[in-house]
């Protein structure tokens, strides 16, 4: 790799560095939420991730899904970092290495794409989707750890192709069951090998062989699951699994997924967007971190004209299929799911479009590049223009996610997280052993047994524990009461004694005032 390519690849990661900061400042939400408070405080602070995990592992064996390695994951992140910005830092980075892994791979299927290009394409497509389910933000970096695995096992499986040693064949294998043991979006492993001996010109027949042990496992892995799910009751197999074969629906679902992976879909449905833009931007950080960004871009498009090493010299087809693959492929695995069927809309990604993300930064970047290296200036005009809107798209979406996250963390991070001090203050100390507890607010997605459970592991007391406005199992010899958290400037955490029988408040007990100072604006919904 010569000295410019270098400055290139690190510019690259530079741009991509700055358009992930706002993960750092991203509260807690979605599954996050309540593993956190629940997780991070430990009864036995001795247990190893392994041990930890074990629960939640049954429980979803339970549930006709197999996926242990996602579970230690979880325990291990919620083990080893007890602070928000700490396990954020922890996503950040992986997110980070996630990136580098890729370029490992592009160079070890001799990709030459200039590696400065498509780190700025894959910045206009790093959109989060905090509304609903973010594999950038959330997650305990499991998606991360998924691509890191996939793609790692990929690389090696490449060395072995062209250096014919088993031991990289063995270290591809070890990596392709981690993968398919954090999710089983992992099978896209065995769907992407062809594309290394494709690209690096390897005769089909020779890297047949090779392919049977993964096909194997795969085989096992899946007969597992499937004899896993036929021996699940059908009311408690997991939503996500229950299939529904229906080719439009599933289609449909295909094009939405694709569809997120361009640059501003995530604006979807986005009223008030110019004043949105024009409040971030009034952020002395945001303002400086959009300078940065073009002026990195700009760099990297005036070092990549003298880049030699990387140009493309003629139109390959092979890399575009690869591309396109990957855009498509992480899709497949939740086509046929009837919860993802009905839930998924326009502008609203699933978890695997994170990886599709790096199709279309690949296809973006390696289009560029093509324009860009022709002779005609008609076609070098276009190139220009595009990347002027790529860097466009990206300081967009970079102004738009920190957007996002502030109301996100307005009304559920910051509130849910106020709630859950007041708890570990005493607010509930005076409330006796089987008390009904009413919650005036949910953070945990109308789970109150989950929050059951968490109060009984700060208070060491058993209550029952129901949302508002639902069918309430009260006795004449148990206590009730309303706990609300009132999101807002002024975050204000109220128990109230309650008539439940009557459905009736009758006196304050406590109530405590917590400022909020997220900068937020009525155009981001609050």
């Amino acid at each position: 790799m010569n000295r410019n390519a270098l400055l290139l690849i690190l510019a690259g990661f530079t741009y991509v560095a700055i358009c992930l900061l706002p993960i750092l400042k991203s509260g807690l939400y979605s599954d996050d939420l309540p593993n956190f408070q629940l997780k991070t405080i430990r009864a036995d602070h001795n247990e190893n991730a392994i041990e930890l995990a074990l629960p939640g592992i049954e429980e979803w064996k339970a549930k006709g899904r197999y996926t242990p390695i996602s579970f230690i994951l979880m325990e291990f992140a919620f083990k080893y970092f007890h602070s928000v910005f700490a396990y954020k830092t922890y996503i950040y980075l992986l997110n980070l290495l996630a990136v580098a892994v890729f370029l490992v791979y592009l160079s070890a299927i001799k990709f030459n794409v200039n590696k400065g290009i498509w780190l700025v394409c894959f910045g206009s497509v790093m959109q989060f989707r905090v509304e609903y389910h973010d594999a950038y933000t959330t997650f305990n970096g499991m998606y991360q750890m998924l691509f890191i695995f996939v793609f790692g096992s990929l690389i090696f499986y490449s060395y072995y192709l062209a250096n014919r040693k088993h031991f990289f064949l063995g270290v591809s294998a070890i990596f392709f069951i981690i993968s398919i043991l954090i999710s089983e979006v992992g099978l896209l492993t065995i769907l992407l090998f062809p594309g290394s001996g494709l690209l690096l010109k390897i005769p089909y027949r020779k890297y047949l062989l090779s392919f049977i042990p993964y096909f194997f496992i795969s085989l096992i892995y899946l007969s597992y699951v499937v004899w896993l799910k036929s021996h699940v009751l059908d009311q408690n197999v997991y939503t996500g699994l229950k299939t529904n074969i229906d080719l439009l629906a599933m289609t449909e679902l295909l094009f939405k997924q694709l569809y997120a992976t361009i640059p501003l879909t995530n604006l979807q449905n986005t009223s008030a967007i110019p004043i949105k833009i024009f409040h971030q931007i009034t952020d002395l950080k945001n303002l400086l971190s959009i300078i940065f960004i073009f002026f990195i871009g700009y760099l990297i498009f005036q070092r990549s004209k003298a880049d030699q090493e990387n140009r493309l010299k003629n139109f390959e087809l092979n890399y575009v299929l690869l591309a396109v693959a990957l855009m498509i492929l992480p899709a497949f695995f939740i086509l046929p799911s009837s919860k993802y069927q009905l839930e998924i809309g326009w502008g609203r990604g699933y978890l695997p479009v994170y990886i599709q993300n790096f199709g279309t930064a690949t296809l973006l970047a390696y289009f560029f590049e093509y324009s860009f290296r022709n002779q005609r200036i008609a076609n070098a005009r276009y190139a220009i223009s595009f990347f002027i809107f790529i860097l466009v798209s990206t300081a967009i979406t970079f102004l738009f996610n920190n957007a996002l996250i502030n109301s996100r963390s307005y009304r559920i991070s910051f509130p849910a997280d106020v709630l859950y001090k007041e708890v570990q203050n005493g607010i509930l100390q005076n409330c006796r052993e089987g008390s009904t507890i009413v919650l005036g607010n949910d953070f945990y997605w109308k789970s109150p047994d989950t929050y059951q459970a968490l109060f009984k592991k700060i208070t060491r007391k058993n209550f029952k524990v129901y949302d508002i406005g639902t069918n309430i199992l009260f006795t004449d010899s148990s206590e009730c009461y309303l706990l609300e958290c009132k999101p807002g400037k002024m975050v204000i955490v109220s128990l109230f004694k309650m008539d439940c029988s009557q459905n009736e408040i009758k006196i304050l007990i406590k109530q405590k005032e917590t400022p909020c100072d997220i900068d937020v604006i009525k155009e981001d919904g609050i």
